[in-house]
C-alpha cells in the first residue's frame, strides 16, 4: 500500500468567528487575522511537494486555500462533500 501524507487546515477566522456565530453553511469573509493566518500557514507548507488539494465551496476555505497556495501552480478542487457537518470547513491537501 502507498503511504502518503495528509494535511488539514481549517479556514482562516472570520467575522462570525469573532462574534462566535455558527457558520454552517453561510458565508462570513475572512478577518485580517484570517487573512494573516493563512499567508503564515503558506509559509509554513511553501517547501511541500502537493500531489492534490481540496476545499469546500465555501469562500472562506477557497480564500484560505487560494492563499495557502498562491506560490504553489496546483488545481484546487472544491467540494460540496467538505462542508463537513454543516459547521466545519476543511481544507485537504494530500501529499504523495
Amino acid at each position: 500500500m502507498a503511504k502518503f501524507t495528509l494535511y488539514v487546515v481549517r479556514h482562516g477566522q472570520t467575522y462570525f468567528n469573532i462574534f462566535n456565530k455558527l457558520q454552517g453553511w453561510s458565508n462570513s469573509p475572512l478577518t485580517q487575522a484570517g487573512l494573516d493566518g493563512a499567508r503564515k500557514t503558506g509559509k509554513r507548507l511553501a517547501d511541500i511537494d502537493f500531489k492534490a488539494s481540496y476545499c469546500s465551496d465555501t469562500s472562506r476555505a477557497q480564500k484560505t486555500i487560494s492563499i495557502i497556495l498562491i506560490k504553489i501552480k496546483l488545481l484546487i478542487l472544491e467540494l460540496r462533500l467538505f462542508r463537513l457537518f454543516s459547521a466545519n470547513n476543511f481544507m485537504v491537501i494530500l501529499k504523495a
